[in-house]
């Protein structure tokens, strides 16, 4: 659902994840809340690694760090709005008297104080996504995750919505994180990370460089960082800046010293001048007789971790490799089977663009996605309706021909 997300956010933030549905926003949301745990990366909020924490701490962490609105609502219909509101209190074993007193000053602040003792049922969708905010706020946390908050609603409570969200912000210094589809709310936010197909293709922030501050959250995919450290360690070798990556990704509290040295021999194991138990003898020994001088056990533990990880990126490395001779071979063979098709040919193709089209249309029928007849017609096709722009007899001609190439030849 996500792929090579890199991302830094900072306390007191306004940040929007804009894209289509389907694009992964929902899911990067939940990733940054702890609902969703990465097969690849790591989340890292207020110091911590989400994935490090059991799952006590983790139930500790959404009560008093996290505030989560989402587009349902989620309001137990059973209960009042008042006892909806109280309830993450409830869990804190704050005493009765006090949960309630400030569940009904958000109440009043958010107006809808006259509602406390009615159902959900009973309120309007404008009304019930304003009791979510106040339970959302009730443990008062510094991080609002709203989840398409106004989806459900019209446009003139979505703007009063919106408007609480934006006072949060500015006002309570809450950071919030949002995640929407309609561009009508990217105003409000300080910086907009727009997103396609699990992605994020593009940033743009309306405040100042941020970069010197010590971010509340980020995201990270290990399998970028070797190519963002080039830009920052130009003379480095490859093997280098993989090392660095995994150390970046392994985050050992060591001083510079000891890093470097831990870099160094991941280098030589990454190259292939060491093996596996070299490795872990390298990182047992001592510092002065060339190792990192690690416990045995830790030693062990990291030496498995980095061979699983270099295992991992090793088969995405062929993958990747296989599937570019794939598309080589391809290629090339459609520029073949296109040179033979108008080497007869009379008349002539008078833009690249036809040339292009012509290419993606023979590939089509090379890989089977399309029929002889779909591939006459596109050639038929006038090209300003999404054809090649030939004329009749000359569609029909390079479709049979081409059809004769791939039955005799594999």
């Amino acid at each position: 659902a996500l792929k090579g997300i890199n991302i830094e956010i900072y306390p007191e933030e306004y940040v929007i994840f804009f894209g289509p549905s389907g694009c992964g926003k929902s899911t990067l949301l939940y990733c940054l809340a702890g609902m969703e745990t990465p097969t690849k990366g790591r989340v890292w909020v207020k110091g911590r690694y989400l994935d490090e924490l059991t799952p006590s701490q983790l139930v500790q962490f959404h009560r008093s760090q996290i505030g989560m609105v989402f587009q349902a609502y989620y309001l137990i219909p059973s209960l009042s709005v008042l006892d909806n509101v109280v309830l993450p209190q409830i869990f804190e074993e704050v005493p009765p008297q006090e949960r309630e007193k400030k569940a009904l000053e958000l109440l009043k602040q958010f107006g809808v104080y006259s509602q406390a003792h009615k159902y959900p049922s009973e309120l309007s969708g404008g009304q019930q996504q304003r009791v979510a905010i106040c339970r959302a706020l009730i443990n008062n946390p510094s991080i609002i995750l709203a989840d398409e908050p106004v989806g459900n609603l019209d446009s003139k409570t979505s703007h009063t919505v919106m408007e609480l969200l934006n006072k949060l912000n500015k006002e309570l210094k809450k950071t919030i994180i949002l995640v929407t589809h309609s561009p009508d709310h990217l105003h409000y936010a300080d910086r907009i990370f727009y997103m396609r197909d699990g992605q994020i293709i593009q940033e743009s922030r309306k405040k100042e460089e941020r970069s010197k501050e010590e971010p509340l959250f980020k995201i990270k995919d290990i399998f970028l960082d070797a190519q963002k450290l080039k830009a920052v360690y130009p003379n480095l070798s490859e093997p280098e800046l993989k090392a660095k990556a995994l150390i970046h990704y392994l985050m050992i509290s060591f001083d510079e010293k000891e890093i470097k040295r831990l870099e160094k021999i991941i280098a030589q194991r990454i190259e292939g001048k060491i093996n596996y138990s070299q490795l872990k003898e390298l990182l047992d020994l001592p510092l002065e007789k060339g190792g990192v001088g690690l416990y045995t056990q830790t030693a062990q533990k990291l030496a498995q971790k980095i061979e699983m990880i270099l295992s991992e990126a090793k088969l995405l490395e062929e993958k990747e490799r296989e599937t570019k001779e794939t598309k080589d071979i391809l290629d090339e063979k459609v520029i073949r089977l296109r040179r033979y098709l108008l080497d007869n040919y009379q008349g002539t193709l008078k833009k690249e663009e036809e040339l292009v089209r012509l290419d993606y249309f023979i590939k089509l029928r090379i890989q089977r996605k399309i029929t002889k007849e779909q591939f006459r017609k596109y050639l038929d096709l006038p090209f300003k309706k999404g054809g090649v722009g030939l004329n009749r007899k000359t569609a029909k001609k390079f479709a049979n021909q081409l059809e004769m190439v791939l039955i005799t030849k594999k």
